[in-house]
């Protein structure tokens, strides 16, 4: 599999759903019509959409989408094919599609059960085991993102302190830089610029304090140690052979994955040994894109 195209529209949050609908329909003729696409076409072509929530059994309908909660009730895949009637469409978790993405084409490979972590604005994980996404609950394997790993952690939405989502996610980073004395309005981007040492942006959030470049390391070793908290809890549960990190965050892998690996390494059950290979995604941003088109190709 290949990327032909590529397509960004903004999706803004408070948006009705007709006009979200709208959108991802419009964008689906564009891609149809461009390169890879059908041109016009007779045949009906298979269209993977990924969302990042819950679906219904028949994985036709979202059930809860907190990003776009207009789309909540929406039976998306009617909706779309009605609009754009040559299209086909299947729709999966975001997760499940970044871990098949990564597990046949990218860092999972050759690994028989592969978990797939997604850290970014949210967090998310999925297991592919021979091939196929291991569907528990709501076509997820559970409540990852609410698994407590700190309870004097940030509050999270769901009611409760230190889920592995609030602390994790891109705001639980700033969450800790904040308690690390950063101010101003820093981004996790440039934490990790100043943890390595690299160029600042031109006019920084803040001023850059002494001792500023340890602290954002520290930052990034504590996140790295949480991140090990909640892999040896997956690993736990899922005996993945492979375990790969993906989404915005996974660009900071160099110095999250040594303290997670040590982690690991350290408090992994002993039946559970050779230690579990732990990589950073290679598909980047597009891991669900390319995940749900295999989806909707194969019919998984």
């Amino acid at each position: 599999s290949r990327l032909e195209a590529t397509l960004a529209i903004p999706t803004p949050s408070a948006a009705p759903a007709g006009v979200v609908v709208a959108d991802i329909a419009g964008a689906i003729e564009v891609l149809l019509a461009g390169p890879g696409g059908d041109r016009g076409g007779r045949r009906r072509v298979p269209v993977g959409i990924a969302v990042p929530g819950f679906l219904d059994p028949a994985r036709e309908r979202i059930v809860r989408l907190s990003n776009l909660p207009s789309l909540n009730g929406v039976a998306l895949a009617d909706e779309i094919e009605r609009r754009v009637p040559r299209a086909r469409v299947s729709l999966d978790t975001d997760t499940n599609a970044g871990a098949i993405a990564e597990a046949t084409q990218g860092a999972g490979k050759g690994f028989d059960r592969v978990l797939y972590v997604s850290l970014g604005t949210g967090l998310g994980a999925a297991l592919v085991a021979g091939g196929l996404p291991v569907r528990v609950s709501r076509h997820t394997v559970g409540q990852v993102a609410h698994i407590p790993l700190d309870p004097a952690g940030p509050p999270c939405y769901c009611g409760e302190r230190g889920c592995a989502e609030t602390l994790l996610s891109g705001r639980g980073i700033l969450w800790r830089a904040r308690r690390a004395g950063f101010r101003g309005r820093w981004t996790a981007e440039g934490l990790w610029r100043l943890a390595r040492g690299l160029a600042l942006p031109s006019k920084p959030p803040a001023p850059v304090l002494p001792g500023a470049h340890a602290a954002a390391r520290r930052v990034w070793k504590e996140t790295g140690e949480l991140l090990g908290r909640l892999l040896r809890i997956l690993a736990g549960l899922f005996s993945p052979d492979a375990i790969v990190i993906g989404g915005g965050i996974a660009g900071a892998s160099d110095l999250v994955l040594p303290p997670a690996r040590k982690h690991l390494e350290r408090h992994l059950l002993p039946r559970l040994r050779p230690p579990i290979v732990l990589r950073r995604g290679r598909l980047g941003l597009h891991a669900g894109a390319i995940g749900v088109a295999i989806l909707a190709r194969e019919g998984l």
